[in-house]
């Protein structure tokens, strides 16, 4: 289903993205056209039983690559921390 943002301060959060998901990212910008994202999204990777390798690389390096392209794509700013 759609992810709503909460709104805090004048900052809208979004919780609940399958950050794995390349088409709800790039959906939920194009939707909410952010002047910035910010990304702080990543595993710690010591936390081995968290999740297995492969969605620990796609998420601490493929994720913020695609987040670049999409906020690109959409004339937005990617804060990355």
């Amino acid at each position: 289903g759609a992810v709503e943002p909460t709104t805090v301060k004048g900052v809208r959060m979004v919780e609940g993205v399958d950050v794995l998901d390349r088409s709800a990212i790039a959906g939920l910008i194009a939707a909410q056209r952010p002047d910035a994202v910010l990304n702080a999204v990543g595993v710690v990777k010591q936390i081995t039983d968290a999740v297995n390798t492969s969605e620990i690389i796609a998420i601490n390096s493929m994720l913020p690559n695609l987040l670049a392209e999409v906020c690109s794509v959409a004339g937005c700013r990617l804060i990355h921390f």
